[in-house]
C-alpha cells in the first residue's frame, strides 16, 4: 500500500507539473498544506526554483516557511521572511500580504523576539479584511496573538484577544484542533488573573475538543487541567492527572511539566518527588526554570525536607537565578511598548480614514508637514538633545549631592561596615566622574558634533581599540555582513570585554553603576561595540537583527543610564565617554 500511494503522489506531481502553469502549481500546494502536508512537500520540492518569475519565487518562499510551521519544525532566522514581508508590502498582494505578517510573527515567535512577533501578528490582524472568507485566518492571528501576550504576563489584554477568537470559530462553525488550544490558553490566563471559575469553564471546554487527540497533542491541555486543580486545593486530583504526564509530555513542555509537578508532588506530601523534579528543573538553561526549581526547595514544606547543609549549598547558585532574572525579565516595559503600539496603530488607522475621506487635502498637508520637517529638523532635534543632556547632568548632581541611604543601617552608626562605607564612596566617586564627562558631552554637542556621524563618533574612540585585532575582525564581519553566531559569541565578547578593561579600566564597573545592575546581557554586549564607535546599522549587523530592535536596545539603555526618554540621541558619546 505504501509503495502505490507514494507512485499515486508521483502521478499526480507530475500530470500537474505538466498542466498547470507555475502559479497554478503554487495555488494547488497552498491548499494542500494544511489538508496534506506531505503531498504538499513532494509538489513543492518538484518545482524548479531558479525558473519562477519574481512573484512565483516569493510565493514559493512563502510555501516554505508555512510547510516548515506546519511541520513545527522551529525557525532559526528572519532573514526570509522579512524578504518575503518585504516584497508583499510593496506589491500589494490582499490575500498573501496579511499571511506574509503572521509567519513573520511565528518566525520571531521561535527565535524569542515576543514584541516583535506581536507587532506583526497585530499587524496581519489589520491587513485582513473583515469578511467571511478570512474569519478562519483572522481567528488563528488573534489566538497566537492571545498566546503571546499569555507568555509575556499581559493575561488581562490576552483574554480579549482569546475570546475574540473563539466568538469567530462559533460564527464559522470552525471545528479544527487550533480552537482547543484558543481555550486552553484562555484558561491559563483566567488561572493567572485568580479567576478559578472561568479558568475551569475554558479548561473543560478545551478537553472536550481535544478528546480525539493523541495523548501527545494533549498533554498540554491536560497540565493546565492539573494546574486548575491545585489551585483549588485539590492535590490528590491534581496528582492523578499530572502523574502519567512524564511519560508522553514533549520535551519542549518538559520544563512547565517539573513546575507544576513539583508543586503538585510538593502539595500532596509527596516531598521526595517534588525536591527531585524541583532539582531536574533547576539544571534546565534558562533562569526562569532555575528560578522555579528553587522556589520549589525553599518552600515551607521543602525546606524541613532538604537537608541543612544541601539548601545551603543551593543559596549561591539561587542568589545568582534571581539576578539574572530581574535583569531579563522586564514585564512593566513590554507593557509599555504594548500600549504604545496600540495608540500607535489607532493613529495609523485615523490617518488612513482621513486619506479615504480626503485624498487631496492629506497630500497637501503631508507635504506641508514634510516641508517644515526638514526646515525644523536640525533646530528642534539639537535643542531636545542638548535639553536632555543638560536633564542628565543636573540628575547626576543631584544624586551625586544627595547619596542614596538605602544602604545605611539602623541603630548605632558606628556598625556601619567599612567594607560598604567604601564601596558606597567608590560609587559616589564614579558618579562624579561621569558628572563631569556628561558636562564634556553636552559641549561636543553644541560645538555641532552630529551622534549620526559615523565618522565623528569614530575619531573619539580610543586608538587602542581602532588599531586592535579584536576591532579588525568585527570591521571585517560587517564589511561582508556576517553576524556573530551563538557558538561564537562567547568567544568573540570575552575578547572584547578583555581589550575594553584594558584601555578603559573600570568601564563595566562604571556602566553597571550607572544603570543600577539593570542593564541586560544583549544591552552590555551593544555598549561594548557602541565604545568600539559602531553604528546602530553596524550592531544590528554583528547582532543578526532589524536596526528597529537594535534601536529600542538603545533607548531601552539610555533610560536606564539618565531615566530620560529622549537620551539614546546622545548614547554614543555617553558610553564613549564612560
Amino acid at each position: 500500500m505504501r509503495f502505490i500511494r507514494i507512485f499515486v503522489i508521483l502521478m499526480l506531481v507530475a500530470i500537474l507539473g505538466c498542466s498547470r502553469g507555475s502559479n497554478e502549481k503554487l495555488e494547488e500546494i497552498d491548499a494542500l498544506c494544511d489538508r496534506d502536508p506531505r503531498l504538499a512537500l513532494f509538489m513543492l520540492d518538484s518545482i524548479d526554483y531558479e525558473a519562477l518569475t519574481e512573484k512565483d519565487r516569493h510565493y514559493y518562499d512563502l510555501l516554505s516557511i508555512k510547510r516548515r510551521d506546519n511541520a513545527y519544525v522551529c525557525h532559526t532566522s528572519d532573514s526570509l521572511i522579512l524578504d518575503i514581508i518585504n516584497y508583499y508590502s510593496s506589491h500589494h498582494d490582499e490575500s498573501k500580504y496579511p499571511e506574509s505578517l503572521y509567519y513573520g510573527g511565528r518566525v520571531y515567535s521561535d527565535i524569542g523576539d515576543l514584541p516583535t512577533a506581536l507587532e506583526y501578528f497585530q499587524k496581519a490582524i489589520e491587513a485582513t479584511p473583515d469578511d467571511s472568507e478570512n474569519l478562519r485566518f483572522k481567528r488563528n492571528v488573534l489566538t497566537e496573538t492571545g498566546r503571546l501576550l499569555h507568555a509575556l504576563r499581559l493575561d488581562s489584554v490576552a483574554i480579549g484577544y482569546l475570546e475574540k477568537s473563539i466568538s469567530i470559530n462559533e460564527e464559522i462553525k470552525g471545528s479544527d484542533e487550533g480552537i482547543a488550544f484558543a481555550y486552553k490558553y484562555l484558561a491559563d490566563s483566567y488561572l493567572n488573573v485568580k479567576d478559578i471559575k472561568r479558568a475551569r469553564q475554558s479548561i473543560h471546554s478545551a478537553l472536550k475538543l481535544s478528546s480525539n487527540f493523541s495523548p501527545i497533542q494533549r498533554a498540554s491541555i491536560l497540565l493546565t487541567f492539573a494546574g486548575i486543580l491545585d489551585s483549588e486545593d485539590k492535590p490528590d486530583s491534581a496528582l492523578s492527572v499530572i502523574r502519567p504526564l512524564p511519560f508522553i509530555v514533549p520535551s519542549r513542555d518538559l520544563p512547565e511539566y517539573l513546575s507544576l509537578a513539583s508543586e503538585i508532588y510538593r502539595d500532596a506530601g509527596l516531598l521526595d518527588t517534588a525536591y527531585m523534579y524541583a532539582r531536574l528543573l533547576t539544571k534546565i538553561n534558562g533562569s526562569g526554570n532555575k528560578r522555579t526549581g528553587y522556589k520549589v526547595i525553599f518552600s515551607e514544606k521543602l525546606r524541613n525536607f532538604v537537608p541543612n547543609d544541601t539548601l545551603i549549598s543551593f543559596i549561591s547558585e539561587y542568589k545568582s537565578t534571581i539576578e539574572d532574572y530581574l535583569n531579563q525579565e522586564n514585564a512593566i516595559l513590554q507593557n509599555t511598548r504594548y500600549n504604545y503600539g496600540i495608540h500607535y496603530r489607532e493613529r495609523l488607522k485615523a490617518e488612513k480614514k482621513l486619506y479615504v475621506y480626503s485624498m487631496i487635502g492629506s497630500i497637501v498637508i503631508i507635504v506641508s508637514l514634510i516641508l517644515l520637517s526638514i526646515m525644523l529638523y536640525r533646530k528642534f532635534i539639537k535643542a531636545d538633545t542638548e535639553a536632555d543632556i543638560v536633564t542628565a547632568i543636573n540628575i547626576m548632581k543631584e544624586y551625586t549631592e544627595s547619596p542614596n541611604e538605602q544602604a545605611q543601617p539602623h541603630g548605632n552608626e558606628d556598625s556601619v561596615d567599612d567594607g560598604q562605607a567604601e564601596s558606597h564612596s567608590k560609587e559616589e566617586d564614579i558618579i562624579q566622574e561621569n558628572t563631569e564627562k556628561l558636562t564634556d558631552i553636552k559641549k561636543r554637542i553644541m560645538a555641532g558634533i552630529r551622534t549620526t556621524d559615523d565618522k565623528d563618533i569614530t575619531s573619539l574612540v580610543n586608538t587602542a581599540i581602532l588599531s586592535s585585532q579584536v576591532y579588525c575582525n568585527l570591521k571585517e564581519r560587517i564589511e561582508s555582513k556576517n553576524s556573530i553566531t551563538t557558538s561564537e559569541e562567547t568567544a568573540v565578547y570575552n575578547s572584547l570585554e578583555e581589550l575594553i578593561e584594558s584601555v578603559s579600566s573600570g568601564f563595566f564597573y562604571r556602566l553597571r553603576i550607572l544603570t543600577e545592575d539593570r542593564i541586560t546581557a544583549s544591552e552590555r554586549r551593544m555598549a561594548m561595540l557602541m565604545k568600539c564607535g559602531f553604528s546602530p546599522l553596524q550592531v544590528s549587523i554583528l547582532f543578526g537583527r532589524e536596526k528597529n530592535t537594535i534601536s529600542t536596545h538603545r533607548r531601552n539603555l539610555a533610560f536606564k543610564i539618565t531615566g530620560l526618554k529622549k537620551a539614546d540621541k546622545a548614547l554614543d558619546l555617553i558610553i564613549i565617554s564612560i
